[in-house]
């Protein structure tokens, strides 16, 4: 068994100190329940010490119990101490929306909401409205790709939440059904 990062996975006790409780609780040996206290104690995990022999946690935790306080777990080599988590990731900081930016977005909103209500003939009135919409859409995704969080960017349009999220997902909707479309165009068809 060889050492992982942490001890999460259920592994990571060096291989000789395996071996050795390996051997004492084959052998029924009276220093386990103290080796498994002082393991304990140094900060491993009762999953982690019985996996290591084939046993629960449970099983694990019942065996360190019999433990008694001046037990010495003498096993001729010392008790391993766990390699130490690594830190969580932190989530980068947010970007702050800029006030040109923002009014840069109120302006596409409010140019895009003007085709909202449309003839329900008028097809130029239709593909204007998609053509405003994606441009309303594109500065959105490159401001949440930039870092700008989505709160921020609700603020600046005045539209809940929701709203933006809805965006975003419609932006990256589209984003795909285009990559698929050109996937599809063969080569050289002219377009």
């Amino acid at each position: 068994m060889s050492m992982s990062p942490y001890q999460d996975d259920g592994a990571g006790l060096p291989a000789e100190f395996v071996a050795k409780i390996v051997e004492l609780h084959s052998n029924f040996d009276p220093r386990l329940p103290a080796v498994f206290q002082a393991a304990r104690d140094a900060g491993w995990k009762l999953t982690v010490l019985g996996h290591a022999i084939g046993v629960t946690n449970s099983w694990a935790g019942q065996i360190a119990a019999k433990a008694e306080p001046g037990d010495v777990a003498d096993i001729g080599m010392p008790i391993p101490i766990p390699p130490a988590k690594p830190a969580p990731k932190r989530r980068p900081k947010a970007v702050a929306l800029t006030d040109t930016e923002a009014e840069t977005l109120r302006a596409l909103n409010q140019a895009w909401r003007v085709y909202l209500r449309p003839p329900l003939r008028d097809r130029e009135h239709w593909a204007a409205s998609d053509a405003a919409r994606k441009v309303y859409l594109t500065e959105l995704a490159a401001l949440r790709e930039k870092g700008v969080r989505a709160g921020d960017l609700a603020k600046a349009v005045d539209v809940p939440l929701g709203v933006i999220t809805s965006a975003l997902k419609e932006f990256r909707g589209i984003q795909a059904k285009e990559k698929y479309e050109q996937s599809q165009t063969p080569p050289g068809s002219g377009e």
